[in-house]
């Protein structure tokens, strides 16, 4: 489908995600916890919010890496274990 996008007259970049960039009410949150961190009966770390998207995704919404790669298809080959993660995700 993208590469079908991506042939049309004037579209330079194309991918997809699961919801747009402050998109109200359309994300996951989900629990991390951090390695080798301990902690106490009852405490959980803040959830996050996610988003799945594409290979290309970043570069189509001219987000700039600083560091890292962006995702591949061949990641999603492999297990698709690979993660893209913002500056403001802290501990």
């Amino acid at each position: 489908m993208l590469d079908r996008i991506t042939a049309l007259p004037g579209v330079t970049s194309a991918a997809f995600a699961s919801a747009a960039p402050m998109e109200p009410g359309r994300f996951n949150m989900s629990t991390v916890f951090i390695e080798d961190r301990n902690y106490s009966a009852g405490e959980t770390p803040a959830g996050r919010r996610m988003k799945f998207v594409s290979p290309g995704y970043f570069a189509t919404m001219g987000t700039r890496m600083i560091a890292g790669r962006d995702i591949r298809w061949t990641d999603l080959d492999n297990g698709g274990k690979v993660a893209v993660i913002s500056e403001k995700l802290r501990s």
